[in-house]
């Protein structure tokens, strides 16, 4: 028997396939909001609209003309249906009730397996089970994987909360004011009466013991309220532990940070192909192409691929999806020249995940003016760079490298050294070329590192002098690249850099101290 409000029924069938509001909402050619409206009976659809969603979920040929009616009932005659009913998890009909809803919400599926996080997927559990931590962030830049990992978490951890795990995706949602309503239909909570919603998910969590898995949460962090509210929902529930993944942390007290990098990249030329990023690509390959096989001819590629990305999981799938066309040669070849490359995503992929420019728009929308401006400048160091360098190129103040560090756009190497992943600097860069500034920052790069070449050459006669082979050897790439951008836009005034050697052990200049 067929739920009798429209809402419910379409609610119904988008779950039985697994999709999300956003999925849908792009398959059928609506915003998602409009497609949430349809489903609480805010809206009704058009006929063409009605047509196009009962296509798209493949409402079977007995059953579609009573869903189309449905669909252009009067919104008042769909509501006044909605109230006559309820329906289980599995959309059976059930006797009406003013409780809120008990049952285990479901989580997720996944659909493919989990690649290496072995160790990562350990520490996590870890922490939620063994060490209690009630609020752990899974941080991380795009296209790492956090979504995947924390669902290979939830499904793990499930059995060990009385009332289990359940998994909230919050990419749809724009503001904080639909947080609360986005946990509640995750949880399967009936909202009743005219309370506040918030007020109805808070009282539903309050008595229960459950892990709660917030995902994509970066996008609610714009004016504080969200964040305010998850502080607030994590001292009213003492039996709630939350998972959240993000590409910032909150910032909240009792925060746990485990920040997520790349997959793990073959260490040296001994069997390259057991590196978890190695057997990523290989799987991805063969979903791409059945019938691909890594051999001695194409490992070397492979690997090369697997380190161009720096172990990106989205990345090394966007590149897998070539092998139909391509040879892995040619794939490495045009990772190297343009990230836009990485464009060939499945079309049930999140929007945002369609590519490698989509994931890296993504996070430049979410950034201030002058993190934009920093991060831009960035992109000409070559080889990473200390916070004195960034400041004088880039005019990066230490807060503001704190902040970018913090939505998983810049990482700190060692102690001292900052970088940007080879894929985030390709589109700051292009972003630097848009607002015609990449000659303006390339001349300080030029200058600044000019002048840590004269200084250089004084030091190695210091008694010091390994101090400075071991500065001279972490900036060998930057001087490069100063030296290339001098030789391409002014080879006569910056003749005398041939007289530079570039091993990494000694370097000499021309007498005249002019680059």
């Amino acid at each position: 028997m067929e739920p009798s409000a429209f809402g419910r029924w379409l609610k119904r069938l988008r779950a039985e396939q697994d999709l999300t509001q956003e999925m849908l909402a792009e398959a059928v050619g609506c915003a998602t909001p409009t497609l949430r409206s349809f489903e609480i009976g805010k809206r009704r659809p058009s006929r063409e609209m009605a047509e196009r969603i009962a296509d798209v979920l493949q409402v079977p040929t007995s059953q579609r003309t009573e869903f189309l009616r449905l669909a252009r009932l009067p919104l008042e005659a769909q509501r006044d249906q909605a109230e006559d009913e309820e329906t289980d998890d599995n959309g059976l009909l059930q006797a009406p009730t003013t409780a809120l809803s008990t049952s285990r919400p479901p989580l997720p599926s996944t659909s493919n397996a989990l690649i290496g996080r072995e160790a990562e997927r350990n520490v996590l559990i870890h922490l939620l089970r063994e060490e209690g931590c009630r609020l752990v962030t899974l941080l991380g830049a795009g296209g790492m994987g956090k979504t995947r990992l924390a669902l290979d978490v939830a499904h793990t951890l499930a059995p060990h909360f009385r009332d289990g795990a359940a998994f909230a995706m919050l990419a749809p949602i724009g503001s904080a004011q639909h947080l609360a309503s986005a946990i509640g239909e995750a949880l399967g909570i009936s909202l009743q009466g005219t309370s506040e919603t918030s007020d109805q998910v808070l009282a539903w969590l309050a008595p229960r013991q459950l892990l709660l898995v917030l995902d994509n949460f970066e996008q609610l962090l714009g004016n504080g309220a969200a964040v305010a509210w998850v502080a607030e929902l994590f001292q009213r529930t003492p039996g709630l532990h939350l998972l959240i993944t993000s590409r910032e942390r909150l910032r909240l007290r009792g925060e746990r940070i485990f920040e997520l990098g790349g997959l793990a990249l073959p260490a040296d030329a001994v069997a390259p192909e057991k590196a978890d990023a190695v057997q990523f690509f290989l799987e991805r390959a063969q979903q791409a192409a059945g019938d691909f096989r890594l051999d001695a001819t194409n490992q070397p590629a492979v690997v090369r691929i697997c380190k161009l990305l720096d172990g990106m999981p989205l990345g090394i799938e966007l590149a897998a999806a070539w092998v139909r066309v391509l040879s892995v040669t040619e794939i490495a070849d045009e990772i190297e020249k343009n990230m836009d490359f990485l464009v060939l995503a499945d079309r049930d992929a999140m929007p945002r995940h369609r590519s490698m420019r989509a994931v890296f728009d993504h996070s430049w929308r979410l950034l201030s003016d002058e993190e934009r401006a920093v991060l831009m400048k960035l992109a000409v160091f070559r080889g990473g760079c200390l916070r004195e360098a960034a400041a004088a190129v880039a005019d990066a103040t230490l807060l503001v490298l704190a902040g970018l560090i913090d939505k998983s756009l810049v990482r700190r190497m060692g102690d001292r050294r900052f970088d940007l992943h080879e894929l985030i600097r390709q589109f700051a860069a292009q972003q630097l070329a848009a607002e015609a500034q990449t000659v303006a920052t390339k001349d300080r790069h030029l200058h600044y590192f000019h002048q840590f070449a004269l200084q250089a050459e004084a030091g190695m006669s210091q008694p010091d002098q390994v101090i400075w082979y071991e500065k001279v050897d972490q900036e060998q790439d930057n001087l490069r690249a100063a030296w290339a951008f001098a030789e391409q836009n002014d080879p006569n005034r910056h003749a005398s850099r041939r007289g530079w050697n570039w091993s990494p052990r000694s370097i000499a200049f021309g007498r005249d101290g002019v680059i």
